[in-house]
């Protein structure tokens, strides 16, 4: 009788036993994936929202002459940070941020947020983060309004403006405030993917203008 050699070292045995484990562990890894979850997409609101992101700005003075035309007058420059991500004390769906702006010497602190739900981007001002100033909605489109509790109204003006500063040329939401007791008109100029990029401050009691642009930025 023929004896069969089922021994590892036989050179048959052994590339069968190779090529069943090679075909075992094709199907664990495959049968693992099934497990793991696809890759899911970047859907944060207002990308320019990080810790760390800075903006450097020009701030002028916006000077009429007597022919009636406008030139700016520099003021000086102002830097601003995203220093911090804070627990919002009632929502987890509001993420804050603490901004430090500096102008010369002078130190201010605010707070901007967006909602992730509603996806807005706004200017926290109360100190319990419950009653925002929204500047912008994500989905914005033009023509549209609301209104902010600290007495202003907002209107989208136009959803492509282009913007040329000394840090570029960006295609810019143009949003307009108003104050509703009369003495103020601001004009936001604002990208998507950078956040604020020129602002003009009207005070309507002195005809006094200021002129806020993007000079620099480190993302």
């Amino acid at each position: 009788m023929k004896t069969l050699n089922f021994s590892i070292t036989n050179p048959k045995v052994k590339l069968t036993t190779t090529m069943l484990l090679i075909a075992l562990f094709i199907f664990v890894a495959c049968d693992d994936k099934k497990d793991v979850p696809p890759p899911q997409p970047d859907t944060t609101p207002f990308p320019f929202l990080k810790v760390g992101n800075e903006w450097e700005y020009e701030l002028y003075d916006v000077i009429t002459s007597g022919e009636g035309n406008e030139f700016n007058s520099l003021i000086g420059t102002s830097l601003t940070r995203i220093t911090t991500l804070l627990e919002h004390p009632t929502d987890d769906k509001i993420q804050i941020y603490r901004t430090t702006r500096e102008q010369g010497i002078v130190i201010f602190t605010e707070h901007f947020g967006y909602h992730t739900t509603e996806k807005y981007w706004s200017n926290v001002w109360s100190p319990n983060f419950n009653l925002p100033h929204i500047l912008m909605y994500w989905d914005c489109y033009e023509g549209q309004t609301w209104y902010s509790d600290y007495g202003f109204d907002l209107e989208v003006i136009s959803m492509s403006e282009k913007v040329e500063t000394p840090a570029g040329v960006f295609d810019c939401i143009k949003i307009e405030t108003t104050a509703w007791d009369g003495t103020q008109e601001n004009i936001s100029y604002i990208n998507k993917k950078y956040g604020l990029i020129k602002e003009v401050k009207h005070n309507l009691d002195s005809d006094k203008k200021e002129l806020l642009q993007l000079k620099s930025k480190n993302f």
